[in-house]
C-alpha cells in the first residue's frame, strides 16, 4: 500500500499558452519513501491543446525514471474531452519503456469527471501490454472558495492499482471548466 500527498499547480503564461507542475511524496507500508514530479507545457486554442511534458520518479535505492513526452487534446462535445499522449520513460536499473495512451475525459454533470482508456506501453515484464485506467471524481462540495472533490482509480492488468482520495481545489470552478482551463494532461504521470 501506498499513502502520499499531490499538489499541482498552473500558470497561465498568456492568452494560449499554460505552464502546470505536480509534485508527490510518500511512503509504501514498509517503510519506503516515494516521490515524484512533472512539468508541462501546453498551448491552448478552440479546438483543444498541444503539450510537451517531463518528468522524474524516485523510489530511492530501488528505481529512478525520467519521463519525455508529448501529448494533444481535443475538445469533442462540452462534455467529452479526448487526449492523446505518447513518449519514453528512461528507468534505471531496468529497461525504458516506450508508451502511447489514449483516455476520454467525460464529463456529464458540472461536478463529476469520468476518466478512462487505455495505456500501452513497450514492456518485457507485461502478459499484455494495454493498461486499463478508469478514473471517477465527484467534486461538487464548496467550502468558500475551493472545492473539495472525492475520487476512485483503478488501473492494470498483470500489475492491479486501485486508488482512493480526496482533492481540493482553490476555486469554484465546474468540472468541465476546470478540464478544460487547467487540464493539461501529460498522461502517464498519474
Amino acid at each position: 500500500l501506498f499513502a502520499g500527498l499531490a499538489t499541482d499547480a498552473a500558470l497561465d503564461l498568456d492568452a494560449h499558452l499554460a505552464a502546470q507542475l505536480e509534485l508527490m511524496g510518500g511512503s509504501f507500508t514498509g517503510g519506503q519513501r516515494a516521490f515524484a514530479g512533472a512539468a508541462r507545457l501546453s498551448y491552448r486554442a478552440a479546438p483543444g491543446a498541444l503539450g510537451a511534458s517531463v518528468g522524474y520518479t524516485d523510489v530511492p535505492g530501488q528505481q529512478r525514471g525520467t519521463l519525455l513526452g508529448v501529448f494533444a487534446e481535443r475538445d469533442e462535445a462540452p462534455s467529452l474531452l479526448v487526449a492523446l499522449g505518447a513518449g519514453v520513460e528512461l528507468k534505471s536499473p531496468t529497461a525504458d519503456l516506450y508508451f502511447a495512451e489514449l483516455m476520454l475525459h467525460l464529463m456529464p454533470t458540472d461536478h463529476l469527471l469520468i476518466q478512462t482508456g487505455i495505456s500501452y506501453a513497450q514492456a518485457e515484464i507485461k502478459q499484455t501490454r494495454a493498461d486499463i485506467v478508469i478514473h471517477v471524481e465527484y467534486a461538487g462540495f464548496r467550502l468558500g472558495d475551493t472545492t473539495v472533490a472525492g475520487y476512485v482509480q483503478y488501473g492494470g492488468n498483470l500489475f492491479t492499482r486501485a486508488a482512493l482520495g480526496l482533492t481540493v481545489y482553490f476555486d469554484r470552478d465546474t468540472v468541465r471548466g476546470r478540464q478544460r482551463r487547467h487540464g493539461a494532461h501529460g498522461l502517464r504521470f498519474k
